[in-house]
């Protein structure tokens, strides 16, 4: 009964042994499993890391824009006062234009009648008649002169006309290109957001992926000494079970030597 008993607690023990070190080959594999994909998720963190550098550098570059932007529209509603002010002073210079060529007509006018008038005076008005001339020819050229001035200013009104349309597309495309960037801004800080979220998870799978580490090394250690005390139980169960033989062999040698000595 007593090798029986041993016999069948070795082979328990053998098929013990067996079993604690499969699943120590199988332990080994998932540590080594979860060994790499700590070594991912730290990759990723990394990665999100410096996505998050990136994006954040994203969008102070578009506030950066925001601000050019700003800046270029203050600019061009500066130049628009300005053309308009010089709108205002051309008019007013056409105005007084205007006043300098009637002046000029009435004084032509006047130097007409002088000179009529010097006619009639005969000798005496002659030297009227020359200053009527003179006063003449002054008011025509004052005409002629306020032409052209009439003329520049009119091609600077065409100038200045222009340069308000001008500047009023430039305040539109200055509005439209600071709508498109404050809609960049903010697709660029919900990608920020989900990138934060993506890391901060790449983080805590990291974090999990080392603690699973740790945790496997040690059921890896703790299934190495099973392991040891196993294979130290196989190797004592194989004496008890060669020391069973052996008294069992031993028993049967003394139950012949008995017999001899029946009564």
């Amino acid at each position: 009964e007593i090798l029986a008993a041993t016999t069948q607690q070795a082979a328990g023990a053998s098929e013990q042994s067996a079993a604690i070190a499969q699943a120590s080959t199988t332990i080994d594999e998932v540590r080594s499993i979860a060994e790499q994909t700590a070594q991912r998720a730290q990759g990723v963190a990394e990665l999100s890391r410096r996505t998050t550098e990136v994006s954040h550098a994203g969008q102070q570059a578009v506030a950066d824009t925001i601000a050019g932007m700003q800046d270029i529209r203050q600019k061009v509603e500066a130049i628009a006062t300005g053309i308009l002010s010089l709108s205002e002073q051309t008019q007013a210079i056409g105005q007084i234009i205007a006043t300098v060529n009637e002046i000029a007509a009435q004084s032509n006018m006047l130097a007409l009648n002088a000179a009529v008038e010097a006619a009639r005076a005969g000798e005496a008005g002659k030297g009227f008649a020359v200053v009527a001339g003179e006063v003449r020819a002054l008011a025509e050229q004052s005409r002629a002169a306020t032409a052209q001035v009439r003329d520049i200013l009119t091609e600077i009104q065409r100038g200045v006309n222009a340069a308000v349309m001008a500047t009023e597309e430039g305040m539109k495309g200055a509005d439209g290109g600071m709508r498109l960037t404050q809609e960049a801004g903010a697709a660029i800080r919900r990608l920020a957001e989900s990138i934060n979220e993506s890391a901060e998870a790449a983080v805590q799978i990291a974090a999990a992926a080392t603690q699973q580490v740790a945790g496997m090394e040690q059921i890896a250690l703790a299934m190495q000494n099973i392991h040891q005390v196993t294979a130290q139980t196989v190797a004592a169960t194989r004496q008890s079970e060669r020391a069973a033989q052996d008294l069992n062999a031993l028993a049967g040698s003394l139950a012949a030597a008995a017999g001899q000595y029946r009564l």
